[in-house]
């Protein structure tokens, strides 16, 4: 195995990870909405004071898995396995935490993320025609709802908040081209609802992640380099917008 150092900065709360799309038992299922939201500026509030000490750690090399586009990576501590996808090479992967042995499968098209379910088997996928359930043993998909269908865009990071609503941001196919802030940040409530929760658009969705006690949500607009902190409330827009 290779070993590799980095270095990370330490951070109020911890990412969620593995969390089940609906948390909830007994939820009903409602026809999805896709609402459309309008650019804006935000007020920014820049966080003052020293950064922590750097906090040295290291990786190991798990799998020689050759992904042209490794990313969403989630542990299920049920199998006590981890799973991720390769983007551009359209699989789905799972490593077994205790048998270290790994696996992987073909996807219909692209995803961006995905989530575990509390029921049922197989996933939800952000697949770029859409959101959609998906078990990759008998291939059997069933769409949930279309994604920014008018847009070049398609789904990219997601991540359960902590009462199983699906957060999920888009990313601007051209976006190196064209610069064009068009994406989106979206939620998929348990009742299979879609609702876009900021008041902005951007170009490339990244590091959403939740504080330990889900009221702070993090999040990166990769061109930017800068990564915001907001309120969250697993109902409701996102606010209180800080740098």
């Amino acid at each position: 195995a290779r070993h590799q150092n980095f270095t990370s900065q330490e951070e109020e709360g911890r990412i969620i990870m593995g969390c089940g799309v609906s948390t909830k038992k007994g939820e009903g299922a409602e026809q999805p909405i896709v609402g459309s939201g309008t650019r804006q500026e935000s007020k920014v509030e820049l966080i003052k004071g020293p950064a922590p000490e750097p906090v040295n750690v290291s990786a190991v090399q798990l799998v020689q898995c050759d992904n042209l586009l490794g990313e969403a990576p989630l542990w299920n501590h049920k199998e006590s396995a981890l799973y991720w996808i390769d983007i551009n090479g359209k699989k789905l992967w799972t490593w077994s935490g205790e048998s270290g042995d790994s696996n992987s499968w073909d996807l219909p098209e692209v995803a961006g993320s995905f989530a575990f379910r509390e029921k049922g088997s197989g996933f939800l996928m952000g697949f770029e025609s859409g959101l959609a359930w998906y078990d990759p043993a008998t291939q059997q998909q069933d769409k949930i709802c279309d994604y920014e269908p008018d847009l070049n865009t398609r789904p990219n990071d997601g991540k359960c908040d902590r009462s199983g609503n699906f957060v999920i941001g888009s990313y601007n196919k051209n976006h190196r081209e064209d610069k064009e802030n068009i994406a989106g940040l979206w939620r998929l409530s348990t009742s299979l609802k879609l609702e876009e929760i900021l008041d902005y658009r951007f170009r490339c969705s990244n590091s959403i992640a939740f504080s330990k006690g889900g009221n702070l949500m993090y999040f990166c607009d990769t061109p930017t380099r800068e990564i915001y902190r907001f309120t969250y409330s697993p109902k409701g827009k996102l606010s209180n917008k800080t740098l």
